[in-house]
């Protein structure tokens, strides 16, 4: 939360205020003020892909924590920057752009947002789950995953239509449906032995039957074991990972496509504020915070509490978005890796 919350937004408004005073320097395009926090707000959202594509590889898994950060900052952080840039483009036209109405309306309107978009994915995650409690062993495996994957894109339409952040909802729909519909991971003993007991209970004699309270309902729909069969669970995970690959390739090949048209203008002086911009706020960014953090662990405010090692600063701030930033950051974590090992 606090590089995804606090790190985006101070992200942002370095980059904007850098790009503004660069470009306002000698003869040249200008960019206003308003523009250039747009961009910076734009820009600050990251792309986690290369780098946690280079950390797999090198054998750091989900459970460690300098991969959580990185991917927990990359979910929360496209968010962040949709509040931001919305707000920002109301006030396009206007003299006086950063007011203390305008910091207002930015706070309020990111509270409203992300915890409108989370009750959104909450709600719809409680719904599915209560779906396949009441459906279950219902459906084949085929229907079983597409009715998922249906139920995983309700959120966002929902939040996308009344101008929520469509991807905090998924996100949180998703905590909510892997843990109560999919469940974990389960032996075929287990998953047997629940087998036989709803046959049990669904040939016993209903009225020896023990009466159903509705505290046993709700412990037996959310108990975390999942409402799926285990051919549908392995489904799931096996089409969530093609659909996953087939994007990302798709948004790479749009971007680097995208650079050899003719629909932009380039100009030198604002590439390179850009990416400098990019870089030194990304630097300045991870280092308060992660200063900011340490110095709370070594206040010692809770005893869980981790300090943020030079390893994992470093490779979150080689954790950009741009395609020159993608190169940098894949020398960076290799070279990082190199002097630590």
């Amino acid at each position: 939360l606090s590089f995804a919350v606090f790190g985006t937004v101070m992200s942002s408004i370095v980059i904007g205020y850098l790009t503004h005073w660069i470009t306002s320097i000698g003869s040249g395009t200008t960019l206003p003020l308003l523009d250039s926090l747009l961009f910076g707000s734009l820009i600050s959202s990251i792309d986690p892909v290369a780098t946690l594509g280079i950390l797999s590889s090198i054998g750091v898994g989900p459970t460690d924590t300098l991969y959580t950060l990185i991917f927990g900052e990359s979910l929360l952080n496209d968010g962040v920057a949709i509040v931001l840039f919305d707000t920002l483009v109301k006030h396009l036209g206007d003299e006086d752009v950063v007011t203390q109405a305008t910091v207002h309306e930015c706070v309020s309107m990111f509270f409203r947002v992300s915890f409108g978009s989370i009750a959104i994915g909450l709600a719809c995650g409680i719904v599915s789950t209560l779906y396949f409690w009441l459906l279950r062993r219902q459906h084949t495996s085929v229907v079983e995953v597409g009715i998922f994957f249906m139920w995983a894109l309700i959120p966002f339409y929902i939040s996308d239509g009344i101008k929520f952040s469509g991807i905090i909802s998924i996100m949180t729909t998703g905590f909510v449906v892997d843990y109560f519909v999919i469940g974990g991971s389960r032996s075929e003993e287990e998953q047997w032995m629940d087998y036989m007991e709803l046959q049990r209970s669904e040939m016993s004699d209903p009225t020896a039957a023990p009466v159903e309270t509705p505290r046993s309902i709700f412990r037996k729909i959310f108990n975390g074991r999942g409402h799926m069969s285990s051919k549908s669970r392995h489904h799931v995970k096996f089409v969530a990972e093609v659909i996953s690959s087939i994007m990302e390739t798709a948004i790479f090949a749009y971007l680097g496509l995208f650079l050899f048209s003719d629909n932009h203008t380039w100009d030198f002086r604002l590439n390179t504020v850009a990416l400098l911009g990019c870089i030194l706020s990304r630097g300045f960014m991870v280092t308060a915070i992660s200063a900011a953090i340490n110095f709370f662990v070594w206040l010692d405010l809770e005893n869980k509490l981790s300090a943020l090692c030079r390893r994992q600063q470093v490779d979150l701030e080689a954790d950009d978005e741009s395609f020159a930033g993608s190169t940098a950051r894949v020398y960076l974590t290799q070279q990082t890796q190199q002097v630590l090992f």
